[in-house]
């Protein structure tokens, strides 16, 4: 509605010429298209039959008349500081730049033939109310993605959604809308909001419902409720190029600049009702949430909706999957759509997921109170994990006054039933004296007002079916019918149930300290090789004198540490979400461990995890930064410009056994030769580091490579630190024998790519002329294969074998 003051200035500034002129060029079009003038929706016919070329002209015409109308150019905006017409201006240009679809204007167009035989004051007045509405709909900006976002919309984000949802996505939760949007503190209020729009409803019916149900009719529809629930509460909806429909704040856009950290429930809009289930619907949503959760690190979960033809579903995403409620119609359950879309808007912070832990009412900073303790966080985490199912995972500094040092790492995460141990741990491991990890400080299991911060309290009171598993044909064919077993899940406040379909997942903060950079920020190559030894170290400790085994040695879980002398550590070995205390080395654990690109041939095939498997692990890492790493400042932590990524992607494609399989065929001798070759020029000199820790680890036994466990591990925990000692001190002085190994490897001849290798290899690794005798697949090529074979059984005797643990 417009205020008196923009009907003054409509009154003086009438409209002359400006609507004739585009009534005439529609009524040419309509004629073109034989489009009978005497159909209701005459209008609208014309816009959808014309071509896109046709419609897009016509929707310019429309805007390049009203720009230069002398109301718009004293009419202020509404969304900004400028005019109306210069908010036309920029309208204009999104959708001459294909920005926006020309059929967002149709209710603008719609109101420009309100009254063709007497145009009046109304008139002027009802189509500049129209256009303040059509600017509103169309000019917010679309939301900026995270910083280092890898694009869920390219076929690796699809594909990490649907592996993350699979077999946790569940349809038709009985109880849904009951449980977030009955009994409410606003429940009364968004009655009375739902009471006032019943103006708006003809004989059980929308009145303004589009017909057909498309993408920017249904923004139009939807921004008529919209007026009819304000911004008193101090949130609005909005949409963008990106994102359907979603709330946030209104503050959050005072010059229409968010981005998804603002976003607190999103929504998806498709015309055809039958795509309500559809998996690239759900996907298309999910995706949504993915970017909120990966914007807001601390969120708990994100409500969503979807709208299809005249159907309806609401969405819960949190740490366990996502699961919705049974569908309703629009069209006969117009009560129920009002409650759903106020209900949204009246939600407390919690109701709505935010992060309750983490408090903001100090001057000073953002804190979370601990164990009695305050401690400070810095803004932004220093490292998070952008998933909807799993840990979540994201990691603060903490300091405990503001005007202090940051001396803590304060971790939130969401471990499974049954693996939230890690503070416990971490505690354990400190009272036994280890060293060369992060040290414990405080951990606990988080709780609102009394509350446990369980997915299953967030799911309580509520029935869930079996879980959906989805499949890249069943993305394709777009098709899904819903199962109908139900399995109750009942509670009464408490935080257990009968029967549990689903993961539960409970929120924890654990404080650790000091504070490391990540392994990709190293100075030098001495630095990386003292960060890898210190973590080596701090894994043996773990190892022996806490009894704990870390099993998930990886790249994010070794970090650097600015060491004030010589004797302080330079690394620590960091997380441990997945280790185990192995007093009881008859205990067998569950499942596979780790992160799959760093993860033990061994631990990939299934093998109970040992030690072994996270010295193997170590190499991994080498290799990885090998590869990845020693580029130029600017993109040094990207992957190799130059294509050798290629040989790390596999180390994370298929399943386990292939994985398994590709690394095994990767520790051959020729195959092995050519990954490390790829090292980039900085860190040649790791190759001959690379070759003894994989002589160690993969020795040959009965003529095939050995990926078992050795009985004898003090002994290879010696010969791995000593490789690194040796390492370390051939790059500090430049040991002419050490990097002499370095020449090894490899000289491009011509096109074809022809390769030489020295033959100076210390552990007899190098590829040469006797490179037949030390063939690993044991075709005893060559008059010398039979001392290979002799060498086998002494190389035997010497480790002690034992395959798994």
């Amino acid at each position: 509605m417009s205020t008196p003051y923009e009907q003054d200035i409509i009154r003086r500034n009438r409209i002359e010429n400006g609507h004739r002129i585009f009534w005439a060029r529609y009524d040419s079009t309509r004629l073109e298209l034989g489009v009978d003038a005497t159909l209701m929706t005459w209008v609208e016919q014309v816009f959808f039959r014309a071509s896109f070329r046709v419609a897009k002209l016509l929707v310019l015409d429309l805007l390049d008349i009203l720009k230069v109308e002398p109301a718009a150019c004293v009419l202020p905006s509404k969304i900004s500081t400028r005019t109306l017409s210069r908010d036309l201006d920029r309208v204009r240009i999104r959708i001459s730049l294909n920005e926006l679809s020309p059929l967002v204007a149709t209710p603008l167009i719609k109101a420009m033939f309100h009254n063709q035989v007497t145009w009046d004051f109304q008139n002027d007045v009802i189509l500049w109310n129209a256009v303040f509405d059509f600017v509103s709909f169309t000019r917010i900006a679309a939301p900026t993605p995270p910083e280092d976002d890898d694009s869920v919309w390219s076929p690796e984000g699809l594909e990490q959604i649907m592996t993350e949802l699979s077999g946790c996505l569940y349809h038709n939760v009985k109880g849904f809308y009951e449980r977030y949007f009955e009994g409410k503190d606003w429940s009364q209020y968004a009655q009375v909001i739902y009471d006032a729009s019943r103006l708006r409803f003809l004989e059980e019916c929308w009145k303004p419902w589009p017909e057909p149900s498309f993408h920017e009719l249904l923004l139009a529809w939807f921004s008529k409720l919209q007026d009819v629930i304000g911004d008193r509460v101090g949130r609005r909806y909005y949409t963008s190029s990106e994102i359907d429909m979603f709330l946030t704040t209104v503050d959050a856009v005072p010059n229409l600049e968010y981005n998804w950290s603002h976003v607190l429930v999103v929504g998806r809009h498709r015309e055809k009702a039958e795509k309500d289930q559809s998996i690239t619907t759900v996907v298309q949503l999910a995706g949504y949430a993915r970017q909120i959760f990966g914007s807001q690190p601390g969120r708990r979960f994100v409500p969503g909706f979807t709208i299809c033809g005249t159907f309806m579903r609401l969405w819960m995403f949190d740490r366990s999957g996502a699961y919705s409620s049974e569908g309703f119609n629009i069209l006969e359950e117009p009560e129920r759509v009002m409650k759903v879309i106020a209900g949204y808007t009246l939600m407390t912070d919690e109701e709505l997921g935010l992060n309750m832990s983490i408090k903001r009412d100090d001057p000073d900073g953002q804190y979370i109170i601990t164990q009695n303790t305050k401690i400070y966080l810095d803004d932004n985490p220093i490292a998070s994990v952008p998933v909807i199912t799993g840990r979540g995972t994201a990691c603060y500094r903490g300091k405990r006054s503001p005007d202090g040092e940051w001396e803590y790492v304060v971790k939130f995460s969401w471990p499974g039933e049954g693996n939230v141990r890690e503070g416990r741990l971490l505690k354990a491991a400190k009272e036994s004296g280890v060293t060369g990890i992060a040290q414990w400080v405080s951990h606990e299991r988080m709780t609102v007002n009394g509350n446990p911060e369980t997915t299953s309290y967030f799911r309580r009171d509520m029935e869930f079916g079996r879980p959906r598993y989805m499949s890249h044909r069943e993305f394709l064919e777009d098709g899904y019918r819903s199962p109908t077993r139900v399995i109750s899940i009942e509670s009464s406040g408490s935080d257990s149930t009968p029967e549990r379909t689903y993961n539960n997942r409970t929120s924890c903060c654990v404080v650790t300290s000091p504070i490391g950079r990540p392994l990709s920020t190293y100075q030098s190559v001495t630095e990386l090789l003292e960060t890898l030894r210190a973590a080596l170290l701090g894994h043996r400790s773990l190892y022996e004198v806490g009894e704990i085994l870390h099993q998930d040695v990886s790249e994010s879980n070794i970090i650097i540490l600015d060491a004030a002398t010589e004797d302080d550590p330079k690394g620590l070995l960091i997380d441990l979400d997945l280790a185990r205390g192995v007093k009881n080395r008859l205990e067998r654990p569950r499942g596979r461990t780790g992160t799959m690109e760093f993860m033990a041939i061994g631990a990939l095939r299934g093998e109970t995890h040992s030690y072994r498997h996270d010295l193997e692990s170590f190499l991994y890492v080498l290799i990885w930064v090998g590869l990845r790493y020693g580029h130029d400042t600017e993109d040094r932590q990207g992957p190799n410009r130059l294509g050798y990524y290629d040989d790390l992607i596999r180390w994370n494609r298929g399943d386990y056994e292939e994985c398994a399989n590709t690394k095994l065929s990767q520790m051959k001798k020729y195959s092995f030769e050519l990954l490390i070759w790829n090292f980039r020029s900085s860190f040649r000199c790791l190759k001959p580091l690379a070759r003894a820790l994989r002589s160690i680890l993969f020795p040959l036994y009965d003529g095939e490579i050995f990926t078992g466990t050795f009985d004898n591990e003090g002994e290879i925990y010696d010969k791995v630190i000593a490789v690194f000692d040796k390492a370390i001190e051939g790059v500090k002085t430049e040991n002419e024998d050490w990097l002499a190994g370095v020449a090894v490897a490899y000289r491009e001849e011509g096109e074809e790519g022809v390769v030489e290798s020295s033959d100076d290899d210390e552990e007899g690794d190098g590829v040469g002329e006797n490179s037949e005798v030390k063939e690993e697949e044991g075709d005893g090529v060559g008059e010398n294969s039979e001392v290979k074979e002799e060498e086998e059984d002494d190389i035997a005797k010497m480790w002690g074998f034992r395959n798994g643990m």
